[in-house]
Parts: C-alpha cells; sequence; structure tokens
C-alpha cells in the first residue's frame, strides 16, 4: 500500500450537518455546549452509539474547562435534546465506569433501544429564560 493511501485510510474528522446547526436548539448553546458536543461526536465511531463514555472530568479535560463548567454543559445538551444517557454513572456504582450517551441525531446501536435516531432537539423551543440568556450573549 502506498504512502499516500494509508493517509488517508487513517484521516478522521467530525461531520456537523447544516441542518442540526441551523436548528434552535443548536443556536442557543454556548460555545462550551458546543465543543463538549464535537468531542461526545468525535468519540462515535460509528458503531459505538449508545456506549460513548465521557466522564464530566474527561469532558472538562479535553475541552479545558472545569468539571462544573463541563456538567453544566453535559445537562443542557441532554436537556436540548442532542445526547441521551444510556447508562448512568456514579460514586456509588463499584464498576468506575464514565456514563455512555448516544446522539439523538444518529441510529442507536445499543441493543434494546430505539434504533432510529429521534433528533428530539429538533423539536426543542426556547423558553423566555433562555431567550434573555441568548439576547445578552450573542
Amino acid at each position: 500500500m502506498s504512502r499516500r493511501k494509508r493517509r488517508q485510510k487513517s484521516r478522521r474528522f467530525v461531520a456537523l450537518d447544516a441542518w442540526l446547526m441551523e436548528t434552535a436548539a443548536w443556536q442557543s448553546l454556548s460555545p462550551t455546549e458546543r465543543v463538549i458536543y464535537v468531542e461526545l461526536k468525535r468519540r462515535y465511531n460509528g458503531s459505538n452509539n449508545g456506549y460513548i463514555a465521557l466522564s464530566v472530568r474527561d469532558a472538562a479535560s479535553a475541552v479545558n474547562v472545569s468539571k462544573t463548567t463541563a456538567g453544566r454543559a453535559l445537562k443542557v445538551l441532554e436537556e436540548r435534546g442532542f445526547i441521551a444517557i444510556t447508562t448512568q454513572s456514579g460514586f456509588n456504582r463499584k464498576d468506575r465506569a464514565a456514563t455512555e450517551y448516544r446522539l439523538t441525531e444518529l441510529l442507536c446501536d445499543r441493543s434494546g433501544w430505539a434504533s432510529e435516531a429521534t433528533k428530539e432537539f429538533v423539536r426543542w423551543q426556547p423558553s423566555e429564560a433562555t431567550k434573555t440568556r441568548t439576547q445578552s450573549h450573542p
């Protein structure tokens, strides 16, 4: 195999569709929330949606923010419908596994879950509090 073909085969990228970025839910996200979504999507390998593991600590480290900010961003992404938790983590679990997510814009690979993309963020509408926040931070 030529060097050029090897290089092309190993290239990876994260695609953000224009229709997703035009939704009211995406427009309402802060830069930190958007970057954490990109990090989650980067961890998607084409067949692990529903098994994407990301702890708050790893998210904070990956995007260079505090754990509090990362936790808040993950919560907003879940509330707006971009992600859904498939396996919850916590201090009471013995295996110390990170929370696992699915991206709602993609088909779910986890058995026992609806396999179709639910795209819950498309139906999200801003509340008055959200409208005020986005107007004060263009």
